[in-house]
């Protein structure tokens, strides 16, 4: 069993909004949780990683390009519950706002597809609930804690 699965604590977990002049960058994801839905690239800090260098790392490995760190956009917190109750994941997702140095995306890592699109279309996908949260609130100018997302899935 994986440290992130069951864990003790809740784990930190960076998230990235793109932005080009085609959209923003979403990548379907290909493992657990909510796998083969979309969401913003992110993922997990190594131990000797600061949020940063995790955001440079995750975003160039799940979609192939660089990018310029600007702002805190939000915080979200997703929670899933299995059937006897217990914690199965427990993720504080911080969200960068960042800009593409370049445009060319290719998903890999934990991404089996990368593709830009329009946010407004973006919420007609199949999303993580953290990303949808994330997504409405950049549309209506939104940012800060966004609130935990709470799910109960089965063991």
């Amino acid at each position: 069993m994986s440290a992130r699965k069951y864990p003790a604590f809740p784990i930190a977990a960076v998230s990235a909004l793109v932005r080009s002049p085609e959209g923003i960058a979403l990548i379907k994801r290909g493992y657990p949780p909510l796998s083969g839905y979309w969401s913003l690239p992110g993922g997990v800090p190594e131990s000797y990683e600061s949020l940063e260098e995790a955001l440079l790392r995750e975003v160039k490995e799940e979609v192939g390009i660089d990018v310029e760190i600007g702002r805190v956009l939000s915080i979200t917190e997703y929670l899933e519950i299995d059937d006897e109750e217990r914690v199965k994941y427990h993720y504080v997702i911080i969200t960068f706002e960042c800009k593409p140095l370049s445009y060319k995306l290719r998903a890999g890592g934990d991404a089996i597809e990368a593709i830009w699109l329009d946010p407004v279309k973006a919420l007609g996908l199949e999303l993580t609930p953290t990303t949808e949260l994330v997504l409405k609130a950049l549309l209506t100018g939104r940012g800060g804690y966004l609130g935990m997302v709470k799910v109960k899935t089965g063991g």
